[in-house]
């Protein structure tokens, strides 16, 4: 059997390799002897995840194709003429498959090439993640020629729609959309799908009103990645102390983003001056730097902000680490303050106590699922007094290990059974039932 895994962002991005690892195991593990192949936007992606052939992504050769130019505003022109030629020559090709001719000289020698490893997959799986939002205004250029990013993120399901391959959308995260216009853009890509795993009750609710019975309630893939311990932690953390793990990302602009990054400095300098066994630890979750997305970055503007007493405390772990060898080093700390979601689970699935910095809808579903919605600040409002406040309570908290402990006991145990998903379309809460937690009130049923 050929299976197909689309739609990886980058090995880069520790929260969603992660979700791939783990994703890979499910498949080996449940279509033995099946080949199979990965999509990424990052090219430098082979060899990361074992001996998989990887492939880089359409979406990753419309841009890469199109990312000279004298000017953004150029660029940006090229990019959306592009993306419209090759929305038509992909309609011109579906109409000739029709008729049984496989036109593949209407594309290049690479696009054609990735247009063919969907004809060859027995299955296409989307990885997983926060991909499919739109919060932010439509540029005049992309309405004017009718095209968007999330198009082309949508642009796998279109392919494997078009040849009649199953297709599983896994581990995501849907929405919010800024105009309900966007999501009825992408709502047939959706309906198409064997499946769509829900990670959260925000997406999982927000599809059942819009009418989906392919929807799947299943907790995010990352609490079923097992963490390793290597050496580096003894390098870089000091046995005996006070260990605080910290996640930051840009995820505001201007002077919001400055605001957010001096309340985490004063936090560090706060903590690190009244417990004199207190190191603090900077964890980076995507150093992704042709995504222009590298959480060093803010590190470094973190720590430019820190007097130096605070500095001396204050530790970058700056290696490209497997995410399971992160997860081993988030595992070591007491407690845990993170930003980046999947930073997060990964100190949450080590038992450790964590305080969650929401920038997306995402992190309040995660932390709604787990019964820890007390412990979550969100970015753009929250002040320093009040993450003292919710620090101050994480610490006296003892309930939170208990609370936790049951929680990740029942996200373990609810396994998604691709087989079967990927061989039915319709009503697929009947196949394996929606996971809640038992003090969570639901309509849906108690997983089997």
């Amino acid at each position: 059997m050929n299976i197909l895994v689309s739609n990886i962002y980058s090995w880069q991005n520790k929260g969603d390799a992660a979700i791939v690892v783990v994703l890979i195991q499910d498949l080996a593990r449940q279509f033995p002897g099946s080949v199979i192949t990965l999509s990424s936007l990052d090219p430098r992606d082979e060899g990361r995840y074992g001996p998989y052939v990887v492939h880089p992504s359409i979406l990753w050769h419309m841009k890469h194709a199109n990312s000279s130019g004298s000017g953004r505003f150029l660029m940006r022109l090229r990019y959306a003429i592009a993306c419209l030629l090759f929305r038509l020559r992909l309609r011109c090709f579906k109409w000739l498959l029709g008729m049984g001719l496989r036109a593949y000289w209407l594309f290049g020698k690479s696009l054609r090439t990735r247009i063919r490893d969907f004809e060859k997959a027995d299955l296409v799986v989307a990885c997983g993640g926060g991909y499919l939002l739109m919060t932010w205004p439509r540029r005049r250029l992309s309405r004017w020629l009718g095209c968007n990013d999330l198009d082309y993120l949508c642009m796998d399901f279109s392919i494997a729609r078009m040849f009649g391959k199953p297709y599983i959308l896994h581990n995501q995260s849907i929405g919010p959309f800024r105009d309900d216009r966007d999501f009825e853009r992408i709502r047939p890509h959706l309906s198409g799908a064997n499946a769509i795993l829900c990670r959260e009750e925000f997406t999982y609710d927000r599809l059942a009103k819009k009418g989906f019975d392919n929807i799947v309630l299943r907790p995010d893939a990352a609490f079923r990645l097992e963490p390793v311990a290597e050496d580096i932690f003894r390098h870089k953390v000091v046995y005996g102390k006070l260990n605080i793990g910290i996640t930051a990302r840009q995820c505001l602009g201007g002077i919001a983003q400055d605001e957010y990054e001096s309340k985490l400095a004063r936090f560090i300098t706060h903590i690190t001056e009244t417990g004199d066994d207190t190191q603090v630890y900077f964890m980076p979750q995507v150093i992704y730097e042709l995504g222009h997305d590298n959480d060093l970055l803010v590190a470094g503007r973190i720590r430019d902000k820190l007097n130096s007493a605070a500095r001396e405390r204050f530790c970058i772990i700056d290696d490209d680490l497997h995410p399971s060898v992160l997860m081993g080093i988030i595992g070591k700390m007491d407690y845990f303050v993170g930003t980046r979601m999947h930073s997060n689970i990964f100190a949450l699935s080590s038992v450790v106590k964590t305080l969650a910095i929401a920038y997306e809808p995402k992190t309040d579903g995660i932390m709604k699922m787990l019964g820890l919605s007390d412990y979550v600040l969100h970015v753009a409002s929250f002040t320093f007094e009040e993450m003292m406040h919710k620090f101050d309570m994480l610490q006296n908290d003892n309930e939170y290990v208990y609370k936790l402990r049951s929680a990740l006991a029942r996200i373990r145990a609810a396994d998604s059974d691709l087989v079967l998903l990927s061989q039915q379309r319709a009503s697929c809460s009947a196949i394996r039932g929606d996971w809640k937690l038992p003090h969570q009130s639901s309509s849906a049923s108690a997983a089997t």
